[in-house]
């Protein structure tokens, strides 16, 4: 009875109007998610929805870097005859470089732009949905905190039976959480957690340190916060949603298992892969035959094929499956987008040839 009683005394409502104020991705994924009423399914409609406000910057950055691809590939003999000419000084052959590259309207500031502008959406991205993961994931424990304390409350007026009281609130966060709690898609558990070996509940130390894919407290919340309370409606949310590959313990508790299976992070690998490699390859950033050397942008071009891959998958183990959701249709529609603007480019640049060399043949004649 005394650890009953000092249990209890731990326990407090989350006041669910001190939860974090949304940005402006976190509110429009909750504008969004009103309309479709899954999480998952609302960061794929977001991600759709970017792809498509950002399509004609990513056709005009296709556009610029094949056009500074070609010239590239027009400048490759004169720049020879540089290295050529002033090989014993390299100081004047890269002014000569310099000076060449203003004349042919070459920037190799357009070689980066795209990365740039990716990075910059990636970053917005990810801030936005960390903020919707910190709002979600505290204003989760806030209504599964009231749903339990109510429940012992009116439990124990009936039956003055505390064990009974106890069992009767777990029992009332399984049915919430069961019935009003959304964060399943597909095969994860928890949209908000990582698609990999991870709990779907993160635990109290988790909770309270954040970090990538769970929540960070403030110095006021930490101070307030209860893990004996935490932990308790932990143990009724393992209970009913345990993930894969659980277990019974000797003592009938359950050993959590995984929250996802760990597809996502492969997915978002193969696919970043693919995509920056069509992209690039379509944009003539892959050097095109073993003989042809390739310049410092094509280098640059390579090693970010193989880093971004590595970066994204790192996202999708320690981030949330929701971000990896957003990362994986990014990939997706990339491709799919590369292969649609594909024609038009290709008739621009065509034209954009034709146009060079009928002024190149009336300045002959």
């Amino acid at each position: 009875m005394e650890f009953i009683n000092s249990f209890l005394g731990a326990f407090a409502f989350v006041d669910a109007s001190a939860l974090p104020d949304l940005n402006i991705i976190g509110k429009l994924v909750q504008l969004l998610y009103n309309w479709i009423g899954n999480y998952g399914w609302t960061v794929v409609v977001f991600t759709v929805f970017l792809k498509l406000l950002t399509l004609p910057l990513d056709f005009w950055q296709r556009y610029v870097t094949k056009a500074n691809g070609d010239k590239m590939e027009e400048m490759k003999p004169l720049l020879a005859n540089i290295d050529k000419q002033y090989g014993h000084d390299q100081n004047k052959a890269n002014e000569e470089k310099r000076k060449l590259y203003k004349k042919q309207g070459y920037s190799m500031g357009m070689q980066c732009l795209p990365l740039i502008i990716t990075m910059a959406v990636f970053i917005f991205m990810f801030s936005g949905l960390q903020s919707y993961t910190n709002y979600i994931s505290k204003y989760n424990y806030a209504l599964l905190t009231e749903t339990y304390i109510t429940a012992f409350d009116e439990e124990f007026a009936e039956s003055a039976d505390q064990f009974a009281a106890l069992e009767a609130g777990q029992d009332a966060v399984k049915i919430v959480y069961t019935n009003e709690i959304e964060e399943k898609f597909l095969w994860i558990n928890n949209v908000w957690r990582p698609d990999t070996w991870s709990a779907t509940m993160a635990d109290a130390d988790t909770y309270v340190k954040g970090g990538m894919g769970s929540v960070a407290l403030t110095a006021e919340e930490k101070a307030e916060f209860s893990k004996e309370q935490y932990n308790v409606i932990r143990t009724a949310v393992i209970e009913v949603d345990p993930g894969y590959f659980s277990k019974i313990n000797n003592d009938g508790s359950i050993k959590e298992g995984w929250n996802g299976l760990i597809i996502l992070p492969i997915l978002a690998v193969a696919l970043t892969f693919l995509s920056t490699w069509i992209t690039q390859k379509q944009t003539g950033a892959v050097k095109k035959s073993p003989d042809e050397a390739p310049d410092p942008t094509q280098q640059s071009s390579k090693m970010m094929m193989f880093m971004m891959p590595i970066m994204m998958g790192a996202f999708a183990i320690f981030y949330t499956a929701a971000f990896s959701v957003y990362m994986v249709s990014n990939s997706m529609l990339t491709i799919l987008t590369t292969f649609a603007i594909q024609p038009i480019e290709n008739s621009m640049v065509a034209k954009k040839k034709k146009a060079c060399n009928e002024n190149k043949a009336s300045y002959k004649r």
